[in-house]
């Protein structure tokens, strides 16, 4: 039976096919290496099932590479890539097996594999690296003959976003990888390659002339996120060219590593006009007077990450005076817990548009002051008025108070904020917080789909009174992670309380905390008391996603 006319048309075999790309990271799409390796396996069979269906297999196969160059590379017969382990110990008691990549050139590239390498590479929009393997630099006499066949020419030429490791590629080889149109650039050095920074002696001077070298012709980038830099942090030539360099600029991200420390390159920087998304870390000198600050700039700012580690939020907030500001994410250094609330009240008052906001304050003592915090209303009330939260997350030390705040607190939270997506409350409440204060969420924030609490009691529920106060949730509410951490729940609370969460959120799950797993710890793991185990009579666990590093194998195929 011949196929049907549709399996035969180009551009609804494209439109099938590209729902099944690599998904970049940080593109608002989690995908596990399950899932990539899955995908790019059922493009690379579709590939071979007919003529109809080869060529727009392999242009969503070849669309974004997760694994660096190599597999680009790897199409080159005459190119040997060998995978090896390679023991990194980070402590005594943590080995670590990272993959490493040789690579070689073996003989002269034929005619016959650069015109399937050129095919290919036209394909390529996005080149990332995942941080779980190590790379070795490409061989000299390989660029060599890479350079003589490309004819000047870049070879990826329809590339977009790129990841650029400095130590695997040093920058007179960038421009023959990447064409003048590119529009994101990533910086990202691994964490276990000292390379670049043994080359540099330590001088983060000699990477802002690595990097004015590699990106001479890149003159109209639009994004530009540097991961990790090479050699010493806090070095201000990287800062000025940057700011010189590339006007337009939309999005500018720097690693935490690589603090800002100067007012003159602050103020340069708040008058780029086209800078819609910055990730900043501020570490001003202590002899930078409050007034110095009395400038306004970002005027097309709307996404806004600042770290913070000297300054009170209220003194460095009103630079950043754009009136499109929509997502605001603080981490605060300081160690006074008056900084919260005020903190709280100037963004209420600043920013009327505000979409998402995230405050973690980060203090490894307690506050210099009592350990408590206002009462709910002076931290959260000016808050409560902006209707357009739809992300919100608190994350405070557990010592620190909030003095007020319970069941009747949260239920108006939840009807302040209709549009709710996500609720990460890691703020200690005098409360008490009991299973009453999930009931408002189920029934007033039909659109929530994350709820992170602290501190809620379950022992006064019981099956008689479960009975008496359970109503049925709205449709299917579509919650697909909850967490609390603290969660009190003893035999008698444990199955009237799993009943209710199932009751009203049918579809949670709860998941270790990417913030704590990365350490190996639970949240909340103190005084002989884990919440992994009062949540695991809660809530159904949720498969934890595995990192992204997908093999490159399959690409070959």
């Amino acid at each position: 039976m011949p196929p049907h006319d549709i399996l035969a048309t180009a551009d609804i075999l494209h439109e099938i096919f590209q729902h099944l790309r690599v998904t970049i990271p940080g593109a608002g799409k989690d995908i596990s290496i399950l899932e990539v390796q899955e995908n790019q396996r059922t493009l690379s069979r579709a590939a071979r099932v007919s003529k109809a269906f080869c060529d727009p297999a392999l242009r969503s196969l070849w669309w974004a590479i997760p694994s660096g160059i190599e597999p680009a590379l790897m199409l080159l017969s005459a190119v040997h890539v060998v995978q090896t382990p390679r023991f990194i110990t980070w402590a005594p008691e943590d080995i670590q097996a990272l993959p490493q990549y040789d690579i070689s050139l073996e003989r002269e590239i034929s005619t016959s594999d650069w015109a399937r390498f050129t095919t290919y590479a036209a394909y390529i929009r996005f080149i990332y690296n995942t941080r779980t393997s190590e790379r070795r630099p490409i061989p000299h006499d390989l660029l060599s003959a890479l350079r003589a066949l490309s004819n000047g020419k870049p070879l990826f030429p329809h590339l977009k976003v790129y990841t650029w490791d400095p130590s695997t590629l040093h920058h007179v080889e960038l421009s023959l990888f990447v064409p003048q149109g590119l529009n994101s650039l990533i910086v990202d050095v691994p964490d276990n390659d000292l390379g670049l920074e043994f080359r540099n002696n330590g001088d983060s001077t000699s990477f802002a002339s690595d990097l004015d070298s590699a990106t001479q012709s890149l003159r109209s980038l639009l994004a530009l996120d540097f991961r990790k830099l090479p050699g010493a942090s806090g070095d201000q030539a990287v800062w000025m060219l940057v700011i010189q360099r590339w006007r337009d600029l939309q999005l500018l991200s720097f690693d935490f590593t690589f603090p800002l420390s100067d007012m003159v390159l602050f103020k340069k920087l708040s008058q780029l006009p086209a800078l819609r998304e910055l990730v900043l870390n501020i570490c001003l000198p202590s002899e930078v007077a409050s007034h110095d600050l009395d400038f306004r700039g970002f005027p097309a700012l709307q996404t806004l990450t600042l770290r913070l580690h000297n300054r009170f939020l209220t003194s460095v907030l009103p630079v950043f005076a754009s009136p499109r500001l929509v997502s605001l994410s603080v981490e605060s250094y300081v160690r006074d817990s008056a900084e919260v609330a005020s903190a709280f009240n100037l963004v209420a008052g600043m920013y009327r548009t505000l979409r998402t906001v995230t405050f973690r304050w980060t203090c490894p003592e307690l506050p210099r002051i009592a350990p408590e915090l206002d009462d709910f209303d002076t931290v959260f009330g000016s808050l409560l008025h902006l209707h357009t939260i739809e992300e919100f997350t608190l994350r405070t030390p557990r010592a620190l108070f909030v003095s007020t705040g319970g069941d009747a607190e949260l239920a108006r939270l939840a009807q302040s904020w209709p549009k709710l997506r996500v609720l990460s409350l890691y703020a200690t409440l005098r409360g008490p917080l009991t299973h009453t204060a999930l009931l408002p969420f189920a029934h007033g924030c039909p659109d929530l789909r994350t709820l992170h609490l602290r501190n809620v009691v379950f022992l006064h529920l019981t099956a008689e009174t479960f009975a008496a106060i359970a109503t049925p949730a709205p449709a299917a509410h579509r919650l697909q992670e909850l967490h609390i951490c603290d969660a009190l729940v003893d035999d008698a609370s444990e199955a009237p309380s799993a009943e209710l969460i199932s009751r009203l959120f049918p579809s949670a799950r709860w998941y270790p905390l990417a913030w704590s797993s990365r350490s190996g710890r639970e949240c909340c793991s103190h005084a002989g008391f884990s919440c992994n185990v009062a949540m695991a009579k809660l809530v159904p666990h949720g498969a934890s996603p595995e990192v992204l590093n997908p093999g490159f194998e399959v690409l070959r195929g």
